[in-house]
């Protein structure tokens, strides 16, 4: 069962031409959780996509973490967990600003 936060692409950036949306990590502090549990039975980090416009729920999963040479996170890239072939190979890029 999906118990991942649920967060509203209203607060994302989208790309179409990369098919990602993307915000910096201090935009989404005090009002989501992303690095949350995504599923009951499993560790996997994620957080659901709720579309404004259609209300559609869409899990995303941690799959990528980038660090600087010094060992500071850059950003975190989260892909869709979705069955769906269209949703298959959306992402979610969270900026650590």
């Amino acid at each position: 069962m999906i118990i991942g936060n649920k967060i509203s692409t209203n607060m994302f950036h989208y790309h179409k031409e990369t098919n990602d949306f993307s915000q910096e990590a201090s935009s989404l502090r005090g009002n989501v959780a992303i690095m949350g549990q995504l599923y009951d039975d499993a560790a996997d980090i994620g957080f659901v996509l709720v579309s404004e416009h259609t209300g559609q729920e869409v899990p995303f999963c941690m799959y990528q973490e980038m660090k600087s040479e010094e060992g500071e996170i850059l950003w975190w890239k989260f892909k869709s967990t979705s069955p769906h072939k269209l949703l298959e190979d959306m992402t979610v890029t969270v900026y650590n600003d």
